[in-house]
């Protein structure tokens, strides 16, 4: 049976199975089109674009951009996104686009984007699924042409599987009686004395590092490697202790069309000669940032820093440095996590990682040549040290200005 187009108030709260029954229902059409859920103050809560029994995208939860930067990360980080003509529309399909545009020009294959959209699709509808009470208003709207761009190249044939996980990842989350709280919210530190009395030192420092306020359940479950509802019931359990508290967090703004994305903390000192060794720096620091930048740039170095270490990949990947000073204690994720995540990267598997910190422990030392670092240095930097430890590491990349 046909759908129809319009739209359609809620006068009572909408329970999420019978959102699912919507969302089966345009799944099933032979029709095309969007399908968008508001509040009562005209919000939009999420959307879900369909063809022909087919699904393109969806959106849902406050974190549109920041998914988008998270499954990149995880499932194709060697793909750049600054370069996409994203359009920063809630109902668009700017992320269908990026990824068509990166399998028609081999920079992805269909086989990762698939997988991307069906992890995107399922929280998504998840997302939306949560916030059923809050819908005050469905639209739907149709589109009058035979098909939509894109669709023979990248959508979900079988939807209907994915809103199923959908389901039984909410069904599975208020069973925990976790309903209330977003995988969007980001935790933080409420006591750190009574953390510290209550938890062993590695916990407690693996705690107070991670749980910033910045970082969302969801991204946190991808650099702590744990699941996420099982992580989520953990720290509301800290919540009701007055240990930690769960906070609303914002959407990252995406880069307007046809732009390069910008590199949010990062710095590029200019090159005494385009051939000079190009050094990256992740540091929370900026103080550190600033000196070892002046140690190299007096050295005849180029350098680029960072000091939000979620932003350290796509610098990575857009610079491709021949060496790397990474700070150990940063907010949101360590030292420990991001060299491994460098390390999972094929292009960077030997580039030299050098560790530093201001704890010169064997356990630290021990740690991090298990997440794959070459080499540890101690804070305060030593100008020599660093000087001779990118030597060490680059001995046939000396700068002919040095």
């Amino acid at each position: 049976m046909p759908i129809v187009a319009g739209n359609y108030q809620i006068s009572s709260p909408l329970a999420p199975e019978q959102l699912a029954q919507q969302f089966q229902a345009v799944m099933r059409s032979p029709q095309h089109g969007i399908l968008s859920l508001h509040n009562l103050t005209g919000e939009c809560l999420g959307s879900l674009s369909f063809q022909a029994g087919r699904v393109l995208w969806a959106t849902g939860g406050q974190h549109r951009w920041r998914r988008w930067q998270r499954l990149t990360k995880q499932f194709c980080p060697n793909l750049d996104t600054s370069q996409q003509p994203f359009t920063p529309s809630r109902n668009h399909n700017w992320e269908t686009e990026a990824l068509i545009t990166a399998i028609q020009e081999q920079r992805l294959s269909v086989e990762i984007a698939t997988r991307f959209l069906e992890q995107s699709v399922v929280e998504a509808l998840f997302d939306m699924l949560q916030s059923a009470g809050a819908i005050a208003k469905i639209s739907l709207s149709l589109n009058e042409t035979a098909s939509s761009p894109g669709g023979d190249i990248l959508s979900l044939p079988d939807p209907l599987t994915r809103l199923h996980l959908a389901q039984q990842f909410w069904e599975a989350w208020s069973v925990a009686g976790l309903a209330p709280h977003s995988p969007d919210l980001a935790p933080s530190v409420r006591n750190a004395a009574a953390l510290q009395q209550l938890s062993s030192p590695q916990t407690f420092q693996m705690l107070t590092s991670l749980l910033q306020g910045q970082a969302s359940l969801r991204e946190l479950a991808v650099l702590m490697q744990q699941d996420l509802l099982l992580l989520t019931k953990t720290l509301v359990a800290y919540t009701q202790w007055d240990l930690i508290d769960l906070n609303a967090s914002a959407d990252a703004p995406p880069p307007p069309p046809g732009s390069t994305a910008a590199t949010p903390s990062s710095s590029t000192t200019p090159a005494s000669d385009d051939d000079a060794p190009l050094i990256l720096c992740v540091d929370d620091n900026p103080k550190v940032c600033e000196m070892l930048g002046k140690i190299l740039a007096s050295a005849g170095y180029r350098y680029v820093s960072v000091q939000d270490s979620l932003q350290a990949l796509p610098v990575l990947l857009e610079h491709k440095p021949d060496l790397i000073f990474l700070d150990l204690v940063m907010p949101v994720a360590s030292g420990y996590e991001v060299c491994s995540q460098i390390r999972r990267i094929s292009a960077f598997q030997d580039t030299p990682v050098v560790i530093l910190t201001g704890n010169d422990g064997i356990i630290d030392r021990i740690r991090a040549k298990a997440s794959g670092s070459t080499d540890f240095l101690s804070k305060p930097l030593d100008v020599q040290k660093v000087l001779s430890t990118i030597r060490l590491y680059l001995p046939d990349r000396v700068p002919a200005s040095a």
